[in-house]
C-alpha cells in the first residue's frame, strides 16, 4: 500500500473496486448512471441511441460495443448536482479501440474531466478541464474560461506549465487555452488514478497517480456570451467525464466536499 496525499488507496486489481474511500461519497453505484446525465453531440439530453455509454461489471465503459470501422460521436456524462469546494477522484484505463478522427497513430487516446461547468448546453461545455490523454493526463484545458498559473518563460511556441520554484512565471489566460504539463505521470497500460482538488474560484490542482502535476488559481468565466470581455469568478458548477473517440473505462468515481474557506 502506498500513502498518497489526503487519502489512502489500496493496490489495483483486475476487478472493479466499488468500496467507498473513507470520507468520500461515491458518485457511481456500479449499476447505472443514477445522478448523471448523458450529453452526446447532436443528441438531446440523455439520448444515446447508439449506446456509446455502457455500464457493466461495476464500471462505465465508453464505446463498448462500437466497431472501430463505425463513426463515433463525442460527449460527456455530467453530474446532476453542482459542486464548489471538493476533492474528486476516479480511475480510468484505455481500451484498444480508436475511432475517427483518432483512429490513426497520429492522434492520441483522449478524454477528460470537466469541472466548474457553467454552460452545459453543448459539446464541449464551458468549464475547466483536467485533461485525460495518453502521455498528457493532468494538462489544463480552459473551455471558454480563464485562470492564472505558472509557465515556462523560455518556451516560445507552446505554453508549458512550470512550477514557480522551478523558474515558472505567472501567466493569466483570460478566455481559453491549452497548457501542457512539464512532467508525464500517466501510463498507457492498466489503471490510472486522477484527483482534482478545487476550492471555489480561488484554487485547483490536478493529481495523477499520486503526483501533483498542475496548480492554478483565480478561475473565471465570461459575464455572458454576448460580453466575453468582462470576466467574473468561476467557483462552482457541475462536473463531467468525457468520451472523445477512444475506448476507455471509468471506475471508483468519488467526491469529498470540502469546507468553504
Amino acid at each position: 500500500m502506498k500513502l498518497l496525499p489526503l487519502v489512502l488507496f489500496s493496490s489495483f486489481t483486475s476487478l472493479p473496486l466499488l468500496a467507498q474511500t473513507e470520507g468520500f461519497t461515491s458518485l457511481f453505484n456500479g449499476k447505472d448512471l443514477e445522478g448523471w446525465d448523458i450529453l452526446i453531440e447532436e443528441q438531446e439530453l440523455n439520448e444515446d441511441p447508439e449506446g456509446f455509454v455502457k455500464v457493466a461489471d461495476g464500471m462505465i465503459h465508453m464505446y463498448a460495443d462500437l466497431p472501430e470501422d463505425q463513426p463515433s460521436k463525442f460527449g460527456v456524462i455530467m453530474s446532476q448536482k453542482e459542486y464548489s469546494h471538493f476533492h474528486f477522484k476516479f480511475d480510468y484505463k484505455w481500451g484498444t479501440k480508436k475511432f475517427e478522427p483518432r483512429k490513426t497513430d497520429k492522434f492520441r487516446r483522449d478524454a477528460g474531466f470537466l469541472y466548474h461547468i457553467w454552460d452545459d448546453s453543448k459539446i464541449w461545455p464551458g468549464s475547466v478541464e483536467c485533461q485525460v490523454q495518453e502521455h498528457d493526463t493532468g494538462d489544463l484545458v480552459l473551455i471558454e474560461t480563464g485562470a492564472t498559473f505558472p509557465i515556462d518563460p523560455k518556451e516560445e511556441k507552446w505554453k508549458h506549465y512550470l512550477p514557480v520554484d522551478q523558474g515558472g512565471e505567472m501567466f493569466t489566460s483570460k478566455l481559453g487555452g491549452y497548457i501542457n504539463l512539464h512532467k508525464e505521470e500517466d501510463k498507457l497500460e492498466g489503471w490510472n488514478t486522477v484527483e482534482i482538488i478545487a476550492k471555489g474560484s480561488k484554487y485547483a490542482k490536478h493529481i495523477v497517480n499520486g503526483v501533483t502535476v498542475f496548480e492554478l488559481t483565480d478561475m473565471t468565466r465570461p459575464e455572458s456570451m454576448e460580453n466575453k470581455e468582462v470576466q467574473i469568478p468561476l467557483g462552482s458548477g457541475k462536473v463531467a467525464l468525457q468520451l472523445e473517440g477512444a475506448e476507455l473505462w471509468y471506475r471508483n468515481i468519488e467526491i469529498k466536499e470540502l469546507p468553504k474557506e
